[in-house]
């Protein structure tokens, strides 16, 4: 069958460790997201994929570029057609996906997005960082960015950044994979009882 999928992909020097792939449509609907293991790939199904390919060790997407690292001992020779093979398969596969990207892009999901980062918080985030006398509440959804705002013991911690970005974007992207931005509106300098002093 004929694919319905353009890849391009700019030939590695022979030890790069990356490549580069450039798609005629998005494999991610904004901003950076970088997948170090294949449990980072949750909920990315071409990624989830990509992984498949044993050589693999890790995937960065931004809107239509893959840049695909792989393992060291791996040859380009065999990794290549096989990192082809697989994107035209899935694009084969599931010929909806850019639209549904491009969709959620728009904010034309952003009810989705909103009820799916409420129900992160409320039944993974909250209770995992409860113990810290922490919370982290949903201030706004803006189209495809996600406004956030830490409170109790996460408020002036001085692991707030790491609790943030390690660890709850980490998490709202891989289960979110249209959220395009997240933000710390804390004002951590307000906080009274931090649960790690700065």
């Amino acid at each position: 069958m004929e694919s319905n999928v353009n890849v391009q992909m700019a030939p590695p020097a022979a030890d790069a460790e990356t490549v580069k792939i450039t798609l005629d449509r998005r494999v991610s609907p904004g901003g950076s997201v970088f997948f170090n293991h294949p449990s980072d790939a949750d909920g990315w199904p071409l990624i989830e994929r990509l992984f498949a390919v044993d050589s693999v060790h890790s995937v960065l997407a931004k809107e239509n570029v893959l840049i695909v690292a792989k393992k060291t001992e791996a040859s380009w020779d065999a990794v290549m057609p096989r990192l082809d093979e697989t994107i035209q398969s899935y694009y084969n596969a599931h010929p909806d996906t850019d639209e549904r990207l491009v969709q959620a892009a728009s904010g034309g999901d952003e009810g989705s997005i909103r009820q799916r980062v409420q129900d992160i918080l409320d039944t993974e985030v909250n209770p995992s960082i409860a113990s810290h006398g922490g919370f982290i509440r949903l201030v706004d959804v803006q189209g495809t960015r996600v406004i956030l705002q830490m409170g109790g013991g996460c408020q002036g911690c001085g692991m707030a950044h790491i609790t943030l970005r390690d660890g709850v974007e980490h998490l709202l992207r891989a289960r979110i994979p249209e959220i395009t931005e997240i933000l710390d509106h804390t004002d951590h300098a307000a906080g009274t009882d931090p649960f790690y002093a700065r």
